[in-house]
């Protein structure tokens, strides 16, 4: 049983879309993508020759072969080992492959199905229009409050006794009355990529069919960037500090820690309690905010290697600007890819990350974001 990096649209065949209803980001999104899967399709054949199983569905099964590879679900066959949450790759609209480990019987038996996966967080507390999930590791719960017509406001915490109740409240509520916020409204495309511990996630601000313009949501484990030892608090989480059309997308340098930024980490490098300012590192150096041109940002494509630079997303603690981790699976563009670029567009990386995929998504204030989707995040 394996899995991966998930990536999750709302273009997916049974993925949902939220409404101007209070809820309608926990039912349609977050419990979908988080926890339960969607998009439940009947197997009818499931045979393996060596180490690999064929699956053939009776419909169309809504992962792309374009893709190279999706996470899905299997569930009912008789033969358990066929069970589980596998890395599948794609070879039609009805057959996908996996690699498997064991000698079950062939072909398996059962009333078999499957599913595009979740990506492992539980749900474990629920309100009006409330709900807590827990991070695969068991250390960190996302508190969502759905209560509102547009957006969702969210915290991190360490524990919860309820869905109210919780330690290392993060933004505190002295910082941020209600949380950060995910300014997602109806109708509107959404992506959300996840492994293990750490969530990416876009949301248009409009309802546009060309190129729009986004806000992203990011929250979880930061990659541990320590020479030894762990950190056990390094749990972040970033998005806008209002309801409304801005984000927190358009971030400038490490020095510029201040709560409007909406970026947040469970607890300083000390593990000293209580949340402190995070901030991504765009261009060093430079006043060049994510994917757009400024003062010392390279052009793009670059003059001399002809390529369009990006780097790792970095994240420095406030107030004093040290480096604590790596947001896994995001990349910050350098220069201005607003122009060239469009959303959703993809590319592949070239040299050493020619194994990488990238998905483009502009961002409020003219910037971009780039997501990784290919099983490769650095973790």
């Amino acid at each position: 049983m394996t899995a991966g990096v998930q990536v999750y649209k709302s273009t997916d065949a049974g993925a949902a879309n939220a409404a101007n209803v209070a809820g309608s980001r926990i039912t349609n999104v977050f419990d979908p993508c988080l926890v339960n899967g969607y998009n439940t399709i009947s197997v009818t054949s499931i045979t393996r020759s060596g180490t690999t199983v064929t699956v053939t569905c009776a419909a169309a099964h809504g992962f792309l072969v374009a893709d190279g590879f999706a996470i899905a679900e299997i569930m009912g066959a008789v033969q358990g080992d066929y069970n589980g949450v596998w890395k599948i790759t794609p070879t039609s609209t009805t057959v996908f492959t996996y690699q498997i480990g064991t000698t079950p019987t062939t072909p398996a038996t059962g009333t078999i199905t499957v599913k595009r996966a979740g990506a492992g967080w539980t749900k474990v507390y629920t309100g009006t229009n409330l709900a807590a999930y827990l991070s695969p590791d068991g250390k960190c719960y996302l508190r969502v409050d759905d209560t509102q017509l547009l957006g969702a406001r969210l915290r991190l915490y360490r524990t919860m006794s309820d869905v109210n109740t919780g330690t290392d409240i993060t933004p505190t509520v002295a910082v941020l009355a209600n949380g950060v916020t995910w300014n997602f409204n109806a109708s509107v495309p959404w992506v959300l990529t996840s492994k293990g511990n750490f969530v990416n996630a876009w949301c248009a601000l409009e309802a546009s069919a060309g190129s729009p313009n986004g806000q992203k949501l990011q929250f979880g484990l930061l990659a541990n960037l320590r020479s030894s030892g762990v950190d056990d608090y390094a749990y972040y989480i970033s998005a806008a500090i209002t309801t409304g059309f801005r984000a927190e997308s358009s971030l400038l340098f490490a020095a510029n820690f201040a709560s409007s930024n909406g970026a947040y980490i469970m607890r300083s490098y000390t593990a000293a309690s209580g949340a402190v300012l995070g901030n991504p590192l765009t261009v060093k150096g430079s006043t060049a905010r994510m994917g757009i041109g400024g003062t010392g940002a390279p052009n793009v494509p670059d003059s001399i290697s002809g390529k369009s630079l990006y780097d790792r997303t970095d994240i420095a603690e406030g107030p004093v600007a040290s480096v604590r981790g790596e947001a896994p699976g995001v990349w910050i563009p350098m220069g201005d890819w607003v122009t060239p670029y469009a959303t959703f567009d993809t590319f592949s990386g070239q040299g050493s990350h020619a194994n990488r995929r990238f998905m483009i998504l502009k961002l409020y204030n003219l910037c971009a974001v780039l997501f990784e989707i290919s099983d490769t995040w650095d973790l």
